[in-house]
């Protein structure tokens, strides 16, 4: 994306230029996607072994209301900066100046840029969740519910969701009791 963004702010009035940055810049998408919710969904066994509930459902909602809200802001974030520079109405790009064009660059491409990279080591530093660190987590809930359920083969089910001994995770509907 960050690559994208770059050639962006050189592409000028160039269209396969502007074309190379679209394909840069919306590449990733779908691998930020995928790592973001496999980590989200990762983090519903944290989250129980934190708080000795399961609350998949909250937890996997979030992601879909943050991105509506990030899309909605980011509308009218654009739409302030096109009124700003004098892209409304019937204007023709001749007639925005040199200072509006800079002031576009900076609030669509400058400032994006530098929250790219402050996403990015935030995400970094404090997404800590690992292959080996969720396998930990699973084991130790599969350790609690063998011992909340006296030793015997535990099966503990809760949000329609049966954690079983080996840490697998299968769809199964609540039984009688046991929520």
């Amino acid at each position: 994306m960050l690559i994208g963004y770059i050639i962006f702010l050189f592409a000028g009035q160039s269209l396969p230029m502007v074309l190379v940055a679209v394909a840069f810049y919306f590449f990733p998408y779908p691998l930020i996607f995928l790592a973001t919710l496999m980590t989200i969904t990762d983090s519903v066994e944290y989250g129980q072994l934190i708080n000795g509930t399961r609350n998949e459902s909250v937890t996997l909602s979030v992601r879909p209301l943050l991105d509506k809200l990030a899309g909605a802001i980011s509308n009218g974030i654009v739409g302030v900066v096109a009124v700003a520079v004098g892209m409304t109405g019937n204007a023709k790009p001749s007639d925005i100046t040199s200072g509006g064009v800079q002031e576009f660059n900076t609030f669509m491409f400058y400032i994006p840029i530098i929250l790219l990279v402050i996403a990015a080591i935030i995400f970094g530093s404090k997404v800590t969740l690992t292959e080996a660190k969720h396998a930990e987590i699973v084991k130790e809930l599969s350790k609690r519910l063998k011992t909340e359920n006296g030793g015997k083969e535990e099966t503990a089910t809760t949000d329609s969701t049966t954690t079983t001994g080996q840490g697998n995770l299968a769809t199964d509907t609540p039984t009688s009791g046991q929520h």
